[in-house]
This record gives C-alpha cells, structure tokens and sequence, in this order.
C-alpha cells in the first residue's frame, strides 16, 4: 500500500503546482490611466488625463506620446502619483 501512495502524492502535488503557475501567470494586468502631472507654479500641480494604457507592474517607464520623454502618472487622490509603466 505504501508503494503507491507516496507515488500518487507525488503525482498529485507536481499537477497541483504545474496548475498553479498557469493560473499566476496568465492573472490579468492592472492597467491604469495614464495622467501628465503640469506645473502651475508656486508648487501646484494639475492632472491630465492623456488616454494612454499603463501599468503600475515594473517595466519600461510610461512616457507621454506626444513627446516621447514625459512619465506618465497615476492618479491618486488629488496628486498625480506614482510613475507608471508600460504594458509588456
């Protein structure tokens, strides 16, 4: 009896992780709109949404298209936040 059960687990446990990774790496994105963060003066800012996709998952900074080099925010409460990243 011993002789099949310890095989059997085995078999059990590697088809349990093998669906385990598919399952995480097929999870969705979370993607996010992309804000151009604008300098008013005197230290206040205001929040464009540009229409652009990003991510907050690590990746190639998301830039402004219309210049290629402005980083993308996400908005978070009343500031534009955290850079955001393109979508791989």
């Amino acid at each position: 009896m011993k002789k099949i059960m310890i095989p059997a687990a085995v078999i059990l446990l590697g088809t349990g992780a093998a669906f385990a990774t598919k399952a995480n790496q097929e999870k969705a994105r979370a993607t996010f709109d992309g804000y151009l963060r604008i300098d008013e003066g005197g230290g206040q800012f205001r929040c464009e949404n540009t229409g652009k996709q990003c991510t907050d998952e690590d990746g190639p900074t998301c830039v402004w298209a219309v210049d290629g080099v402005t980083p993308l925010r996400k908005v978070g409460g009343t500031m534009c936040g955290a850079t955001l990243h393109e979508i791989q």
